[in-house]
């Protein structure tokens, strides 16, 4: 063969090579891929769909390294740091407590301009049992700021803005004065005004309760 011809055939065979591999990569951009190993929860497009760039396809859950987030109020803001520990409640887990993390909370306060609020988003790492949880699960949340052992300690319901508490003595209602601490919307700490033992009325809203009224305890109250 002239040297010619051997050039164009070369020449061919690259212009051959060059196709195929541009055609290797059209069929590339033609398969999509999770960037990490997950469920499929939800297939959005259906299947012969024209697409384009950025359209969603599927919903895919990573099943690992559970974490719920959750927005509080940035009244809170201040009293929310990294590393505190988190209670988690579930519906699907009745009576039942997980302990979490706080592991990150947004740089930037989210308004919600049809609630006219503003809430600080935080992500919580829940720390054990997580493989009985699922993606999507509504949770409940309370963050321990700070906890104390030993105090004593009232039902939240049974203070009057925090500032006293009705006590039984002799068949009577009696108002004390009392200092609060730390507390939820569940207990507070109790640093002065009650002692332990008092029998106290958690029923604030009766009616006609004030100092020195006469009071009868019963297992159950009666319909008005």
């Amino acid at each position: 063969m002239r040297d010619e011809e051997i050039r164009s055939a070369e020449a061919s065979i690259e212009q051959l090579e060059a196709a195929v591999a541009a055609a290797k990569a059209t069929r590339e951009k033609a398969f999509v891929r999770a960037p990490f190993d997950g469920v499929v929860a939800r297939v959005i497009a259906d299947l012969g769909a024209s697409v384009t760039v950025g359209m969603p396809l599927v919903q895919l859950v990573r099943d690992e390294e559970l974490y719920i987030e959750a927005p509080f109020d940035e009244a809170n803001m201040a009293d929310i740091k990294l590393g505190q520990k988190v209670r988690i409640t579930l519906d699907a887990y009745r009576g039942e407590e997980f302990t979490g993390r706080v592991s990150f909370i947004w740089p930037v306060v989210q308004t919600l301009t049809q609630e006219l609020t503003r809430t600080l988003n935080i992500k919580v790492v829940v720390e054990e049992d997580h493989e009985r949880l699922l993606p999507g699960m509504s949770a409940d949340l309370v963050i321990i700021v700070d906890e104390k052992e030993g105090v004593l300690f009232a039902p939240s319901e049974a203070l009057m803005r925090q500032q006293y508490a009705y006590v039984i003595e002799n068949g009577r209602a009696v108002r004390r004065e009392v200092t609060t601490g730390i507390g939820n919307w569940e207990t507070v700490e109790i640093r002065d005004g009650l002692k332990e033992g008092d029998v106290i009325i958690t029923s604030l809203s009766i009616k006609e309760l004030k100092d020195g009224v006469k009071v009868a305890v019963v297992d159950e109250l009666e319909d008005q």
